[in-house]
């Protein structure tokens, strides 16, 4: 039905998601790494929507997001952190959306949903 590339640190979260994803027919592509491998990967699945970790002070997601941004300029990439200000970093630097974390499912679903009704636009 839909993909999702999904990149975080926490192999666990990567596996809860990716049988939340399941249980709604779509498939979830996960990563735990912050360098060229996600983007061959979004290459290669061509996916709705992808999920960037913002740890921290976010340096390494927010250089991925750059990369992501320039080459698929609209490819939706929603902040997922447990940061308390990621509702105002988003914005900043121009994420499609965030999730904060820890999340409800109905929330995770709903923010993916939004995304994947959404139709392809060429890149």
């Amino acid at each position: 039905m839909g993909s999702v590339v999904i990149q975080d640190c926490d192999e666990i979260l990567l596996e809860i998601l990716t049988i939340a994803l399941d249980m709604e027919e779509i498939t979830a592509y996960k990563t735990t790494d912050y360098d060229s491998q996600v983007l061959e990967l979004i290459k290669q699945v061509k996916p709705d929507v992808v999920m960037l970790d913002y740890r921290l002070d976010g340096k390494e997601c927010i250089q991925l997001f750059n990369q992501i941004r320039k080459i698929y300029p609209y490819l939706p990439v929603i902040a997922v952190s447990c940061n308390l200000q990621i509702d105002l970093l988003y914005r900043i630097y121009d994420f499609t959306d965030y999730l904060e974390k820890p999340f409800e499912l109905d929330k995770f679903y709903k923010i993916i949903w939004k995304y994947i009704n959404k139709p392809k636009v060429s890149t």
